[in-house]
């Protein structure tokens, strides 16, 4: 025994850059809250049991679950199959917990239930004395509604920068652009149309797609079509520094949206399911959120099937997302996306900065729960 507070921080960093950068920016808050603290690690998608010894798990004073959109079906025990619940004795601090459903339009978001096993899992989390940290306002809600708590909107973490918030960073002018294409196939004809209007619209910026996970075969042919520049930044965090070279990100990358953010830069957010919701309605609507209208029940059924049917990372399944992107969707981007442009690049931004207003708030949050953290 060391005499210091020892926590275990449980990560999905397996290969998309945005895991990562949740990793990295989850350590850096606790170690400004916590700097006497031992910290080690481990993977949250297995058994804890196969990673340390009983008498190791015994001696942590909290495990910390960094981040990711766990508020779903299954969250436990197939996302966090930690140990069996009447085993789990160490308080557990969710931070910055996000959900994750498709479609995320209003009907959705108001009759999602969480399975009996997830519901399970977060009344012991609650009862072993830590709060539920919550990425969004939408999660926030989720969580309430199933009569949870307590709960705190901290944000997520990575819209916080260990040297804190930076003085805002905003072009004036847009001479060059970092995309990031989406990972729902249903997204992938909107996802050209924005990339290919982003060209006409800005016909001299310099366009670089940015692939978080694995290079997309339709968006690296589009990059070439249009004279634009594409890199794979998969495997860790330090490739989102490009994102800071640019003068503004676009994309449907969550966390390259608030990595831009975070450094006072300008980034305009596509949603593609409640992940982008909930950060749009908690920062403002800096991007598009294209769940407009009703889906019926046929298709938000289809809908909810597309991810795993057409799975963009399996050869076999690709062209089937690039099929039934071209016929069923959800309604362009590129018009409004465009509007925004136009009307920021007039008024310097003025929207992004009520974004960093907002960031300040949460910062106070985040220290509040991370202050409970044991001694």
């Amino acid at each position: 025994m060391t005499g210091k507070p020892r926590y275990l921080l449980l990560h999905r960093a397996l290969r998309n850059a945005g895991d990562y950068l949740i990793r990295v920016r989850a350590t850096e808050l606790i170690r400004d809250a916590r700097p006497a603290a031992d910290l080690a690690f481990g993977e949250a998608w297995r058994p804890l049991t196969g990673q340390y010894s009983d008498a190791e798990l015994a001696d942590f004073d909290a495990i910390v679950i960094c981040g990711g959109p766990g508020l779903q079906g299954a969250m436990y025990p197939r996302l966090y199959p930690l140990m069996p619940l009447d085993h789990l004795r160490t308080p557990v601090l969710l931070l910055s917990m996000g959900s994750y459903f498709f479609p995320a339009d209003a009907r959705t978001i108001s009759s999602i239930e969480l399975d009996t096993s997830t519901l399970r899992f977060l009344r012991r989390v609650a009862a072993l004395g830590l709060p539920i940290s919550v990425r969004d306002e939408l999660s926030e809600r989720l969580v309430r509604r199933h009569g949870l708590g307590p709960v705190t909107m901290t944000g997520d973490v990575a819209w916080y920068r260990p040297e804190g918030p930076r003085r805002a960073r905003l072009p004036a002018e847009i001479d060059s652009i970092s995309y990031t294409p989406p990972a729902n196939p249903i997204f992938f004809r909107d996802g050209l149309e924005v990339l290919h209007g982003l060209r006409r619209y800005l016909p001299g910026a310099h366009i670089t797609v940015v692939f978080h996970r694995d290079p997309q075969p339709p968006f690296a042919a589009a990059a070439a079509e249009i004279g634009a520049e594409t890199v794979t930044i998969a495997g860790s965090a330090d490739g989102f520094e490009i994102h800071d070279r640019v003068a503004i990100h676009v994309g449907y990358r969550l966390h390259a949206h608030l990595y831009r953010l975070s450094g006072g830069g300008a980034s305009y957010l596509l949603a593609e399911d409640s992940r982008g919701v909930g950060a749009l309605e908690t920062l403002g609507m800096v991007g598009v959120n294209p769940f407009t209208s009703r889906p019926n029940i046929a298709q938000r059924r289809l809908w909810a099937s597309l991810p795993r049917l057409a799975n963009p990372r399996r050869p076999l399944t690709r062209p089937i997302g690039v099929a039934v992107s071209r016929w069923l969707r959800m309604g362009s981007s590129t018009g409004p996306l465009i509007g925004q442009l136009d009307s920021d690049v007039r008024d310097g931004f003025a929207r992004h900065r009520a974004v960093y207003e907002r960031i300040k708030v949460t910062r106070a949050r985040m220290a509040e729960v991370l202050e409970v953290l044991p001694t």
